[in-house]
């Protein structure tokens, strides 16, 4: 027979060869030699500590024995309860969003876009750690579809993978799918974290994979679609990065718009556009067409008349800004910066981020009916329209020149119907100087009528420059944003990610005073527990 006190170290020892096996097991996940040994010893003690007990079955009938078998009875089916709650919690967890705003809770936008998704894609965050804000918001995407995944790389341990992704910066965050990838933000102190809006956004566009054309106006000094003095060729691999193809148009060739243009784009005309091209363009916006301008000050183009008829306006006068970030920033004066943008889907995740329009001109709006306006980009207080550009020094006189606040970009819509468009694109055909092909009243006998009712929007944005997207500008601060964004809302395929902001909770402070202050602080530290002690104190003597 043991000695009892082997005895004693035999049980106590099972207990914890037990525990230590089922501890490793369950966290790793790997029932692999160790854990299965450790509960084979385990087992073995605790059936040598029951074979070699001196009166068996004596002993299960002593009060002791029952009682101590009892709290091991209880203690191992606590334990179990708390594994299984454990297990069952990591395995299905799920949250419950009881803020006011719903801080912790995606979009419906986000949400619509995950249900939707038909194959897998991973998000790779190529950094040492990620921080607990953007690991929530990558969480919450991931509960909300099983085909959604993020993970963190560490570029140094794993250098392979971040050499097939061409990481050149730590932070990098990439969207893959399949063989396809894309960078999404770059993670870090002066970029900030993950948000929802670029996150889905983000998404979004990388779901696109078939290319939809924009149309870029030719023919008038515009600036080229490749690479050259003046050129686009940045703005256009933006573009295609985004699955727009940017396909140039000529219009006097042209009896209408082409019919699959998302939208068409006139950036920086030195010439001025024949009345029969400017009337195709306004048939194709009172049509529910999207067009976006970029017109350079001093140059008679020939939009007037279109735009007044949208409730906008262009000024003329080059913008002189005096302020102190663009003199921090080491820029001519003729060079505006601009840290104000209007609260519109293009610019609503800008907040205070910087752009620069060299060479630009203010843009007014004035009320029209039906027409909805509203300013995209503005001019600090320290800004003005000159009236004399050549004077030196250079300096507001409020005799003549505009001061600022002005706006530098706008947008304007309007609501038309599908009969109003098809209207129109005879007229534009007729004011273009090409005749009609079919003779009044002889329309085809497969004409499609069942649009004539269906409500589009007509869209406009209207910038005073075409400098700030040409190369070597466009990848500077939120310029190619700028432009980027104005398509993207433009073609209407991102507007839902687009329109996403984030959730400011509300501001619920108690304001007390300095003596319900000190009120508070003598309840917590002495008359509440003083009157706990007294309590228990007074129920201790009342038993005896």
């Amino acid at each position: 027979m043991l000695h009892p006190r082997l005895r004693q170290f035999c049980f106590l020892a099972s207990l914890f060869w037990a525990a230590a096996g089922l501890s490793v097991g369950y966290v790793t996940g790997e029932w692999d030699i160790f854990p299965t040994l450790a509960l084979v010893v385990a087992g073995l003690l605790l059936f040598l500590w029951l074979i070699t007990q001196p009166n068996l079955v004596g002993l299960w009938g002593q009060r002791s024995t029952q009682t101590s078998t009892n709290a091991i009875a209880t203690t191992v089916a606590v334990i179990a309860i708390l594994g299984i709650l454990n297990f069952v919690g990591v395995r299905y967890s799920t949250t419950l969003d009881v803020t006011e705003t719903q801080q912790f809770t995606l979009a419906p936008q986000s949400q619509s876009l995950l249900e939707n998704l038909e194959e897998p894609v991973r998000v790779l965050i190529f950094d040492q750690a990620i921080a607990p804000a953007d690991r929530d918001l990558l969480q919450r995407y991931q509960n909300q579809s099983d085909k959604f995944k993020f993970e963190l790389v560490n570029p140094r341990e794993q250098f392979g993978l971040a050499q097939e992704f061409q990481v050149s910066t730590i932070g990098e965050v990439y969207l893959e799918q399949g063989d396809r990838k894309t960078l999404v933000t770059t993670l870090g102190q002066d970029q900030g974290g993950l948000t929802e809006s670029t996150l889905t956004n983000a998404l979004q566009q990388f779901l696109v994979t078939t290319q939809e054309p924009i149309y870029f106006v030719q023919g008038h000094g515009e600036r080229p679609l490749e690479v050259g003095e003046g050129g686009m060729f940045d703005a256009v691999s933006a573009l295609s990065d985004r699955n727009f193809e940017a396909r140039p148009l000529i219009l006097a060739q042209e009896k209408a718009v082409p019919d699959d243009a998302l939208a068409v784009a006139v950036v920086g005309p030195q010439r001025s556009f024949l009345p029969g091209e400017v009337q195709l363009l306004e048939n194709y916006l009172d049509g529910g067409g999207r067009l976006l301008l970029f017109l350079d000050p001093t140059i008679e183009t020939g939009f007037d008349s279109l735009l007044d008829n949208w409730g906008v306006a262009l000024d003329g006068r080059i913008v002189i800004d005096a302020s102190i970030a663009s003199q921090l920033v080491g820029l001519q004066p003729d060079m505006p910066v601009a840290t104000q943008y209007g609260n519109h889907p293009i610019t609503s995740t800008f907040q205070e981020g910087i752009s620069f329009y060299p060479s630009v001109q203010a843009v007014t709006t004035t009320e029209q009916t039906g027409i909805t306006v509203a300013n995209l980009v503005e001019t600090s207080d320290q800004s003005w329209s000159e009236t004399n550009p050549t004077e030196d020094p250079l300096q507001f006189n409020p005799e003549v020149d505009a001061r600022g606040p002005l706006a530098l970009g706008v947008v304007a819509t309007k609501e038309v119907t599908g009969e109003v468009n098809a209207a129109e694109s005879e007229a534009g055909e007729d004011s273009a100087g090409e005749p009609p092909e079919e003779a009044e009243g002889n329309e085809p006998e497969n004409a499609d009528n069942t649009g004539a009712n269906e409500m589009k929007e007509g869209r406009l944005v209207v910038f005073g420059t075409s400098t700030f997207i040409a190369d070597g500008l466009f990848t500077q601060q939120l310029n190619g944003d700028v432009f980027l964004n104005s398509v993207s809302w433009l073609s209407d395929r991102d507007e839902s990610s687009l329109a996403l902001r984030p959730r400011e909770s509300n501001d619920r402070q108690l304001l007390i005073t300095e003596f319900e202050s000190n009120i508070l602080r003598l309840l917590a530290l002495a008359i509440l527990p003083l009157g706990a002690l007294g309590t228990a104190g007074w129920l201790w003597w009342r038993s005896r």
